[in-house]
């Protein structure tokens, strides 16, 4: 994939599944003040349980990679 490269598409919806540690911290503080349990799940599978996108998406390392 090489977005930067797409001009001809709107790039101004995106979406991504990352949280900053400010909130991390916001939360973990409630969960404590509250007396909540806290637990973790592992998302490394949820693109494969996810809904087939439209049109197939190709990817390729970059060179730099290595």
């Amino acid at each position: 994939m090489q977005g930067h490269l797409e001009h001809d598409k709107d790039t101004t919806l995106s979406a991504a599944f990352v949280v900053s540690l400010k909130t991390i911290r916001v939360l973990t503080a409630a969960a404590a003040t509250l007396g909540w349990d806290l637990w973790t799940e592992d998302f490394k599978r949820v693109n494969l349980l996810a809904d087939r996108l439209p049109e197939p998406v190709y990817t390729r390392i970059p060179p730099e990679a290595g």
